[in-house]
């Protein structure tokens, strides 16, 4: 007969402590045993030794190791620990606006582990995340609570508002975004009134100032200004200086009154111009940006004649007359005082007529010569006497 001695079975090494929901492994240096726990509910252990803790109490892990049919044990007594509160308190809502914040407040606790590194038992978010926390009791044990998710929602980004800074009383500007969906508002509707489709109405001279708001979905709100001047619009009221009507040589000063700027028809930029040829013409005077048109003023510049002196002869015999005849006009002045449509002259010299037309215009003609030539000299002389008898004769020689 013989007697199997009982498997010689090392002490448990582990901790005697195990955290609720939280894993530890005991071992042995002996191979080849059985794991088990004498209270499940409490802790469980598989077959690894990795002990599980599942509520607060105490149970006792064994390892039993056989051979031949005897059996060792060895015993160990844990206590399991129960976990903290996991929960996380949130002051107000989770999404916000840029600006905004909400404060995170974990169960009491010994301490506390955030993921934003914070070890307080309150935290204040500004920016968006997940926000977990490890709450830490007095016994070690810690429990993760259920992450919070934070949105914290930009402001809407608004381009500058497009428009002219200035309007005129009377007129209208339309301004623009490029965010659609905004409030257009005026600061002072009774200089500048603004419509829902951001056109710029100018009531009164003054100053306004014109914004643009617009709100997002989750209520975050951006809004971008811009100030407006309105102006009175100018006199365009053209003060003339000489008649409008006039010969080509001559000429008529207008004048714009005083403004900023000036744009003739004719291109001029000057407040006055001197028209002197035939033209209708206005003005747009602007001041402060606001423009104003003339009546149009119409000048006309009349031709001047031309006058031509034609005779029947340019050379004439001393004692003759040639006659000079200027083409119709209504006036005559010739160079001799002759005020007659024709003249008859008979002195060597230049000849010119002064016309005037029906429209008051006058000119010269080009002067025409007329030459006159003496008249010859004859005398008679006798080749012998002059009294002679019948019969006989003489000699006239010239």
């Amino acid at each position: 007969m013989s007697v199997t001695p009982l498997p010689v079975v090392a002490s448990i090494v582990g901790a005697n402590t195990v955290c609720e929901g939280a894993n530890t492994l005991f071992t042995n240096a002996t191979t080849g045993g059985v794991w088990s726990s004498s209270n499940a509910g409490i802790a469980t252990v598989d077959a690894a030794g990795s002990i599980s803790g599942l509520a607060g109490g105490n149970a006792v892990i064994s390892y039993t190791v056989t051979n031949n049919g005897c059996s060792t044990t060895e015993v160990k007594n844990i206590s399991v620990q129960t976990a903290p509160p996991t929960s996380i308190a949130v002051s107000g809502p989770t999404t916000f606006c840029a600006g905004g914040s909400v404060v995170l407040t974990a169960a009491a606790g010994s301490g506390y582990n955030w993921t934003n590194t914070s070890t307080a038992q309150s935290i204040t978010v500004t920016s968006s995340g997940t926000y977990g926390v490890s709450v830490t009791n007095g016994q070690g044990c810690a429990s993760i609570a259920a992450p919070v998710s934070i949105t914290v929602v930009p402001f809407p980004v608004l381009d500058a508002i497009a428009g002219s800074n200035t309007v005129c009383i009377g007129a209208t500007e339309a301004m623009s975004n490029t965010t659609t969906g905004g409030v257009w508002a005026s600061s002072n509707a009774g200089v500048a009134s603004v419509s829902s489709n951001g056109v710029v109405s100018g009531n009164n001279a003054g100053a306004a100032t014109i914004s643009y708001t617009f709100t997002n979905a989750s209520g975050c709100t951006s809004t971008v200004t811009k100030p407006i001047a309105v102006n009175v619009i100018p006199s365009a009221v053209v003060s003339v200086n000489g008649p409008t009507t006039f010969c080509a040589g001559g000429s008529v000063t207008l004048t714009a009154p005083a403004a900023s700027s000036y744009l003739w028809s004719t291109g001029d930029t000057t407040q006055s111009v001197t028209p002197n040829s035939t033209v209708i013409i206005d003005v747009i005077v602007t001041t402060a940006g606001c423009s104003a048109t003339s009546a149009p003023v119409a000048v006309t510049v009349n031709a001047l004649p031309t006058p031509v002196v034609t005779t029947n002869n340019v050379a004439i015999c001393q004692g003759t007359a040639a006659t000079l005849t200027s083409t119709p006009a209504a006036a005559y002045l010739w160079n001799n005082g002759s005020t007659n449509a024709s003249v008859n002259v008979t002195s060597a010299g230049n000849y010119t007529v002064t016309v005037t037309d029906a429209n008051g215009c006058s000119a010269s003609s080009t002067p025409l010569a007329i030459a006159v030539s003496a008249n010859p000299s004859v005398s008679i002389a006798a080749a012998g006497p002059t009294t002679f008898c019948q019969g006989q004769s003489v000699v006239l020689n010239t």
